[in-house]
């Protein structure tokens, strides 16, 4: 079993720090066949995203298939979350059940995480993502307590349901750790009504944060909601005004066609218009699934959702979780200004993104998902002083989850005119960097090293590593870079 640490995206900035990813398992062998007899497992040279092949599983009908991991003792004390990758064989609304264990130091103490095709999102190649807050622990024996810092054996295992019969290739593997270094405060705000605008636009522009407006599109100009005026006004000073469709209906109630009507004509309006945010969407009620998510794959970069209640997962406000079911916190009548407070100093303490979701901002008498105009003003001040001492920064969610195209490209910003692309191929034994397809003279290292200046922003510029050893070759990328903006594309 080969372990290896990776850099997984490209981040050069002072204020992100570079995201660790530890790979656990390509799948191409590493694992142990213990499933005869209720399953098979086969290797899998067709389906493969990630090295040359991968391991197929085929369930018994109404049972399991499951292949283990055994490892050499590793540390996976400091990740965050697992990513696992899968193809889904076409038959995953016949699954049961997904289980992932990580045995430590004992068979008898483990961590384990359960969940359903639904969560995982199978839509050909799926990215399932387990964070340690989705991890029960267990510990028979009475003798070992579980620790992630001893970690010796992986089971993953699917389970079909009566009667059918599951097919699953598993590609990899990884583990993660995110850490900023800073914390990030997104105040969004749903409906783009009028009482925002009077009595939260003034306060967020006067403090120098910047705000999230998901505008019910079919509403501008209609008395008691934005002008287009007002938008245009707000962009101009650092909002950001993005989509909660066009008439602000549930999308799961509604047929796909209408849903993708609302999805489409939202963006367009936001297109045509000019404004920045078009490619973030905030679902009405928060309701989505996997068509809607579909859906809204087509025409936004990212989709906010709501859990509809204060607790909140640290790990799924990051791009890398859910893009399109990004997880929020929602401020309401009930909530206290102790209380939000609160949030803030988590956000600060723990040096991780939040999203807050504000409605109408009233004078008084705030009922429902209202709040009062005196608690917000007293919010936003209370996050100016960390803002102020270097510790929080406020940014709309276009500022944070910059991207380049509307469905591949995750981008960051970056602060500094030297850049660094790190190649992570592993047992490659030559490297070639390309730019815009013309091999780049001395370019012959894992890491390429880019002094950017003006000349360099002023053109668009498609990156990647061509890799060989004996084996053969892979092309490994693709960074788009434009604008003081860099991108890595993700293999969807």
């Amino acid at each position: 079993m080969i372990v290896s640490a990776v850099n997984a995206w490209v981040t050069y900035t002072d204020r992100y720090l570079p995201i660790e990813e530890l790979k656990i398992s390509d799948f191409d062998g590493d694992f142990v066949d213990d499933s005869a007899s209720v399953g098979a497992t086969e290797f899998d040279s067709i389906n493969v995203r990630h090295g040359i092949r991968s391991t197929r599983t085929i369930t018994s009908t109404g049972s399991y298939a499951q292949i283990s991991l055994v490892l050499d003792t590793i540390d996976l004390s400091g990740y965050d979350f697992f990513r696992l990758v899968t193809f889904d064989g076409g038959n995953m609304s016949d699954i049961a059940l997904c289980s992932i264990t990580f045995y430590t130091r004992s068979p008898n103490c483990y961590y384990r995480a359960f969940w359903d095709a639904g969560r995982i999102k199978y839509h050909g190649w799926a990215d399932g993502y387990i964070t340690k807050n989705d991890m029960t622990v267990t510990d028979v024996s009475g003798v070992y307590d579980p620790d992630w810092r001893y970690v010796t054996k992986i089971i993953i295992k699917i389970t079909a349901k009566p009667g059918k019969t599951i097919t699953t290739t598993f590609d990899y593997l990884s583990a993660f750790k995110t850490k900023l270094n800073k914390g990030i405060a997104m105040f969004t705000f749903d409906e783009g009504i009028q009482s925002q605008y009077d009595n939260a636009v003034p306060k967020m522009i006067s403090n120098g944060m910047h705000g999230t407006y998901f505008i019910v599109t079919k509403n501008v100009d209609v008395p008691g909601n934005f002008t287009l005026a007002n938008l245009t006004y707000m962009q101009n000073n650092g909002q950001c005004i993005s989509s909660h469709s066009v008439n602000n209906v549930n999308l799961t109630t509604i047929s796909p066609d209408s849903a993708e009507y609302e999805l489409r004509e939202s963006y367009n309006f936001l297109k045509n218009n000019n404004f920045k945010g078009a490619n973030l969407f905030a679902y009405p009620s928060g309701a989505c699934n996997d068509t809607v998510i579909s859906l809204a794959n087509k025409y936004y970069s990212f989709s906010r959702s709501t859990n509809g209640s204060t607790s909140y997962d640290l790990n799924e406000s990051t791009p890398f979780l859910e893009p399109y079911a990004l997880k929020s916190i929602i401020i309401r009548a009930t909530t206290t200004l102790s209380t939000a407070k609160s949030y803030i100093d988590s956000c600060v303490t723990q040096k991780v993104p939040m999203i807050f979701v504000f409605h109408g901002i009233v004078n008084s008498g705030a009922v429902d998902y209202e709040w009062n105009k005196s608690d917000f003003d007293s919010l936003c001040d209370y996050a100016k002083t960390y803002i102020d001492a270097g510790t929080l920064l406020s940014e709309n969610m276009s500022e944070y989850f910059l991207v380049v195209d509307t469905t591949k490209y995750v981008v960051f910003r970056q602060s500094t005119d030297t850049l660094k692309l790190v190649c992570s191929a592993e047992n490659a034994l030559t490297y070639q960097w390309y730019d815009n397809n013309v091999a780049v003279t001395g370019a012959t290292d894992s890491v390429y090293t880019i002094y950017a200046d003006s000349a360099f922003y002023s053109i668009k510029h498609v990156i990647y590593c061509l890799t060989s050893n004996s084996s053969g070759s892979l092309h490994y990328g693709d960074w788009t870079i434009k604008n003081k903006q860099i991108a890595f594309r993700r293999k969807y």
